[in-house]
């Protein structure tokens, strides 16, 4: 692995650390598995396509778009 590719998994991991913590803010504690799952999901599929910078907003908006609105309580 490349510094390059080291920075940049360091980078989504940091990325991907910023959007769980406010998913699971948001939904609750008891979807935390689900949310990472679906974080992890959506940053491999939005890695490469869109700009690094863009990455946090652009993960929890797709999140957020498969989980559906959080329960009212």
């Amino acid at each position: 692995m490349t510094t390059t590719q080291r920075t940049r998994r360091r980078e989504a991991d940091h990325y991907l650390a910023i959007c769980v913590d406010e998913l699971v803010d948001e939904y609750g504690e008891q979807r935390s598995d689900e949310i990472t799952r679906s974080a992890r999901q959506a940053l491999r599929e939005l890695s490469g396509s869109i700009a690094t910078e863009s990455l946090p907003e652009m993960v929890t908006r797709l999140v957020r778009v498969r989980l559906g609105p959080p329960a009212a309580g």
